[in-house]
């Protein structure tokens, strides 16, 4: 356990992020695990409700973000070793889950504090959707896995194998959850829905290639990002577009482009990737944010926040940054996390209280959480 207290990062009268170190099980003074149902793979969407309690200490009222409210802090989480990186997290009040890159035992648990491996039969974790009554849905790179009860325990756990690759999962109940799947042949996305009892493919080509994240909306489509494209299905027809219309990519950046993250917010959806690339989805259509402060092809591979005008942005470094900060109007570069070095897994758990997975010093898997 990190048991020291670590330096306050840059300040940023944008953001107002702080550091400290999580106080271990049962979370650090001034805090507790709190979120709502639902989750996120790796850029999953925000979810609505749940906070800290006390989020802020003392003087974290100053340099408040716009609208009056408190600044996110920072704390590192204690997570166990092995594997690369952080694929995703998701949670519900007071449990979260996370899932590494690890070839054994990539699923692990918190109640508010360090990380625990639960000690499942999941091997290359990519992603993990956790629903409001507790079910739990590790996938890996060959396997869809399930929990309906007792969670905690890895005997509960039942995975299901597939030839294909597993990218990402995503979901909105315990009775309707969806993994994004690419075909090995060809490259395609297809999707695959658990239904209460067991997964099954219901589109088996969504029209895109090489999916890498998904999201469910508020009024139950789901979308899948992949390539330079966007697929949405509405539970019959798939439909796919472009997701950097305004301005176009280039035909030689299209061939070499990938949208890593997706994440709806409110009426707006995000998509992120490649060479810091941001796409936001309003007014019925796509624009890319302007790529300032980039002196190489640095990658965001995660997207989420708890309001419009609250969006963070993760991933590799971008002169430095690995987190950038949107505030309805325009992106600006935020203070780093303590020890997430990569950002590859973005959890909104409420308005105040959002969960960072990646890698940290060494390539060991590694989480932040950001509070108030």
């Amino acid at each position: 356990m990190r048991g020291a207290l670590i330096s306050l990062l840059l300040a940023c009268a944008a953001c107002g992020l702080k550091t400290r170190v999580d106080g271990g099980e049962g979370g650090e003074a001034g805090g507790s695990a709190g979120g709502a149902a639902g989750g996120a793979s790796a850029g999953g969407g925000a979810t609505a409700g749940g906070s800290t309690a006390g989020g802020a200490t003392a003087g974290g009222a100053s340099g408040g973000t716009a609208g009056g409210q408190l600044p996110f802090q920072y704390a590192s989480v204690v997570v166990p070793t092995g594997g690369a990186f952080i694929a995703g997290i998701s949670g519900r009040p007071g449990e979260l889950y996370a899932v590494s890159d690890v070839n054994a035992n990539a699923l692990f648990r918190s109640t508010g504090g360090a990380f625990t491996e639960v000690g499942t039969n999941l091997v290359s974790g990519r992603g993990v959707y956790v629903a409001s009554d507790g079910s739990v849905f590790p996938v890996g790179a060959r396997q869809l896995g399930s929990c309906r009860t007792s969670c905690s325990s890895p005997g509960s756990y039942t995975f299901q194998a597939v030839s294909d690759t597993v990218q990402a999962v995503c979901g909105d109940s315990a009775t309707n959850v969806y993994a994004a799947v690419e075909v090995i042949s060809g490259s395609v996305a297809s999707l695959w829905r658990w239904g209460g009892s067991s997964w099954s493919q219901v589109v088996p080509n969504l029209g895109i290639t090489q999916p890498r994240a998904c999201a469910v909306l508020a009024d139950g489509r789901v979308v899948v990002a992949g390539g330079s494209e966007v697929a949405t299905w509405d539970g019959m027809v798939t439909s796919a577009v472009e997701a950097a219309t305004s301005p176009p990519l280039t035909s030689s950046e299209l061939l070499g482009h990938m949208w890593y993250g997706i994440a709806a917010v409110g009426s707006r959806r995000f998509v992120v990737g490649y060479y810091g690339r941001i796409s936001m989805f309003s007014g019925g259509a796509w624009t890319m944010a302007p790529v300032t402060g980039t002196t190489g092809p640095g990658t965001y591979f995660a997207v989420g926040g708890p309001s419009e005008n609250e969006v963070f942005a993760g991933g590799g470094p971008i002169q430095g940054a690995i987190l950038r900060r949107f505030d309805g109007q325009t992106w600006s570069m935020a203070p780093n996390p303590p020890t997430v070095l990569n950002v590859r897994s973005i959890y909104v758990a409420g308005p105040n209280e959002i969960w960072l997975g990646g890698h940290g010093m060494n390539n060991d898997p590694a989480i932040d959480k950001l509070y108030r």
